[in-house]
């Protein structure tokens, strides 16, 4: 089937967690959070802990080169001599190119920062360095680049220029022949292991730091180093991911001219700055100018220190931004109609004369979101064509460049971006030899991923605050999403232009759906969602919300996680011999009644309740059998709400069924058992209360009231007549309602009906539809239960 903006691709889950309990234990943390620990693989609670530290350490590594580093810029200082920063033209290059330029301009150097346009290309060009040795540099320093790019450093060394490389993305066979190259593939520095081009360029900063004089603070640059991090993608891990959380913090007392200039047209506050808003609001306006004009313009917006200087170049950003937003959709939808149309089998490889060069390498992003596979794209030049590249994990972007570096003119990238230039020439040996790399790995695509089915009913502060723990979040720690099944939303509808969606849930959390708009969602009430939290900040209000991802009009059909393979489920009916159940009391909080259970269901984990979820028995039980029972009374049930958690097991065995079977599919589908017993017993429900235990109650009650004793009287009638506290609280709301009708003695004297307490009839009426629908499911045969199953 093609792929559309419509079509459902269902979420791929983590492999399941079998020890969820004990870890949230031994780590402290809730069993929501622990699920997405052990999801990024942080499965031993020391690591865990590490991970959630608040405060992170910036501990910057000392190389061994660090006295002739210092030498040569001690030489270049003495002398005067002109250093030039060239950069890379997006947000990673330019952040870093300003990093240095301040600092070094802070310290007393002499330098030049350059940026150059999309249509020299990525890299270093020959011509620019000739116009730099004219202009009398004598140290060129790389951010975000160089490490490719051996002739052009070869030629810089000709022509009198010391070089310093600090770069990140993918080396070659030999290393450019430069005075230093940091880069974290070449000095295996565990610290520097998932840096960017920013990240290695605030490094030299803070190499340099200490043996030059400078006015001011090191951590005045923390902020943009944060910003061009999140901007290239970097995997947030180990020290990489302590960089960005320090920096957000950084960022939220921001007094740059600039980011606040930026800011202020996206009419936002710098404290309601993380790393979602830098990457929807800030950085596409830096990487804009790039894009279409010259870079320049977001390098002299983040070096200005005059107010009004940064708001004129601010709203011109954002002026071309809007531009760039409008090119970009009209290329989208312009390439969308082509390949719903004719969607190839192998990676989407197109080259057209008159695309915008600028903005192909987001063009080619949402492809890879929407076909999950590498996209190509080619602006052509005369005879040349420049790429973009984008791909999904499993298609390492820069190892299928090298397999096809003869053809190239110039190439670079790393797993999953790249560009090149090549001939028109070669276009089509390049196209068969992608696409025989591409099926020699199996032909991977993206599918997208989710975290656990989470129903709407649990998302709450408490949750976002669990959530929030796990931020920053970018690449190696993606923000989660979750799915949720046969959600009812309401006032779906769209907004005025008919493009993106808009819902409610009954709790009034709001659901937003960019570009997924479509008619046919108006003529349904349930859905399937997959989507993400958010917390949005507007006008200084703040609420939490749904960012939906996917969504379609629920169907029976439809199913949102693993379901159960038929062939390995063992479904068996048994005798109730030895076997003990636990009922589960939700104003103690605890399970009570637990006799000792026999044989292989000792010990027993949990059990089912109230219809609605699976709870944990004890965080010291240890066990993979869950026992699916009816709840210990039906005070208060909310037999329609679903509120499900993920907790699996091995072996589900089964008391009593809800009668809705999408219901007990999605219990199936939670607790992904190996093996399913069905054992029809009778029904162990607390029956309705009956005048002789009224009158009981009341005369503990009389002598409690006499003793003034300050305790709830439930707790009282818990220890006096070994009474649950939900037990005690149900004959206490009976005896209030007959109390208020005749009066304190008119239960003694017997004159009162009990079907004149509206809480009596209330409880009998779900004890008689519970009993009902109990007997209903024992009186039929295991087969009609194998066959309702199935």
């Amino acid at each position: 089937m093609i792929p559309t903006a419509s079509t459902w691709r269902s979420p791929q889950l983590p492999p399941q967690h079998q020890n969820v309990a004990n870890f949230a234990k031994e780590a402290g943390v809730s069993h929501f959070l622990a699920q997405l620990l052990l999801n990024r693989q942080l499965d031993l609670p020391e690591v865990a802990k590490e991970f959630l530290e608040s405060d992170p350490v910036l501990n910057w590594p000392r190389p061994d080169f660090e006295a002739e580093l210092v030498a040569l810029f001690r030489t270049l200082y003495e002398r005067k001599g002109l250093i030039v920063i060239h950069g890379d033209y997006d947000a990673d290059g330019l952040t870093g190119t300003t990093i240095l330029t301040e600092y070094l301009r802070s310290s007393g150097f002499q330098v030049e920062p350059f940026l150059p346009t999309r249509s020299l290309g990525y890299g270093l060009n020959l011509a620019t360095l000739e116009r730099f040795a004219e202009s009398g540099a004598q140290l060129l320093i790389t951010v975000d680049c160089g490490v490719s790019n051996q002739k052009e450093i070869a030629r810089a060394q000709e022509l009198g220029m010391h070089v310093v490389i600090t770069d990140h993305h993918g080396l070659g066979e030999t290393l450019p022949p430069a005075d230093f190259v940091l880069h974290p593939e070449v000095l295996k520095i565990p610290e520097l292991q998932n840096l960017s081009g920013v990240g290695m360029a605030y490094w030299l900063a803070v190499l340099l730091y200490p043996h030059f004089a400078c006015n001011r603070p090191l951590d005045h640059w923390l902020e943009l180093a944060g910003i061009g991090t999140i901007a290239d993608m970097t995997p947030l891990k180990g020290f990489n991911r302590s960089l960005v959380k320090a920096a957000l913090k950084q960022i939220k007392h921001s007094q740059r001219p600039g980011l606040l200039a930026l800011l202020q047209q996206k009419q936002t506050r710098a404290s309601e700055l993380d790393e979602t808003a830098l990457a929807f609001r800030v950085i596409p306006l830096l990487n804009a100018a790039g894009r279409l004009q010259s870079p320049m313009l977001a390098l002299d917006l983040l070096l200005a220190e005059d107010h009004d200087e940064a708001e004129s170049l601010a709203e011109n950003l954002n002026q071309v931004n809007q531009a760039r937003r409008e090119m970009g959709q009209a290329l989208l939808d312009e390439i969308t109609a082509k390949l719903d149309l004719e969607l190839p089998s192998g990676p989407v490889i197109l080259a057209e004369s008159g695309w915008p060069f600028g903005i192909l390498g987001i063009t080619c992003s949402q492809l890879v979101e929407r076909y999950g596979r590498p996209v190509f794209l080619m602006a052509i030049d005369g005879e040349i064509a420049k790429a973009s590249v984008r791909a999904p994990e499993g298609f390492h972007v820069l190892h299928a460049l090298q397999s096809c570096d003869d053809l190239f003119i110039k190439y670079g990238g790393h797993a999953q971006a790249g560009g090149f230039s090549i001939s028109l020439s070669k276009l089509d040996e390049l196209k068969q030899r992608l696409g025989d790399f591409y099926t020699a790995l199996g032909s991977p695509q993206l599918r997208p991923m989710a975290e656990l089915e989470l129903s709407l009913n649990l998302v709450n502060d408490e949750l976002w605050e669990d959530l929030q723990r796990l931020a920053p979040f970018g690449a190696g720690n993606p923000l989660p999403s979750f799915v949720a099944r046969k959600v009812p939303l309401q006032k779906v509808a769209p907004d005025r232009k008919g493009v993106h969606l808009f819902a409610e849930f009954s709790s009034g959390l709001k659901l937003k759906g960019w570009n997924m708009w479509r008619p046919e969602l108006a003529e349904h009430s349930h859905f399937d969602l997959h989507y993400e939290l958010q917390q949005n900040t507007w006008k200084g209000r703040t609420s939490l919300e749904l960012q939906l991802k996917q969504i379609q009009p629920h169907s029976a059909e439809s199913v949102l996680v693993p379901t159960i393979p038929r062939q390995t489920l063992k479904v068996s009916a048994e005798n109730e011999v030895g076997l003990g159940i636990c009922f589960f009391h939700p104003h103690t909080g605890r399970y009570v009644n637990l006799a000792p259970l026999a044989g292989e269901y000792t010990p027993t984990l949990g059990s089912w309740v109230d219809g609605r979820r699976f709870a944990t028995l004890s965080p010291e039980i240890n066990s993979q059998t869950w026992i699916l029972c009816p709840p210990a009374d039906l005070l208060n049930q909310d037999r329609h709400s679903m509120a499900w958690e993920n907790l699996y097991c091995s072996h589900l065995i089964v008391h009593w069924l809800p009668s809705d079977s999408g219901v007990f599919q999605t219990a199936l589908n939670c607790t992904q058992p190996e093996k399913l017993t069905f054992l029809p017993t009778e029904l162990n429900l607390a029956p309705p209360p009956t005048f002789k235990e009224l009158k009981q109650v009341q005369m503990v009650l009389a002598k409690f009231q006499a003793q003034g004793a300050d305790e709830l009287p439930e707790t009282h009638l818990f220890k006096a007549l070994s009474l649950t506290h939900t037990r005690a609280r149900l004959l206490l709301a009976c005896l209030s309602d007959l109390n208020l009708r005749e009066g304190a003695s008119a239960l003694h004297h017997g004159r009162l009906d009990l079907r004149d307490s509206p809480t009596f009839l209330a409880y009998l009426s779900r004890f008689n539809a519970a009993q009902s629908q109990h007997q209903k499911w024992c009186k039929r045969s295991f087969q009609a239960f194998q066959t309702w199953l199935h």
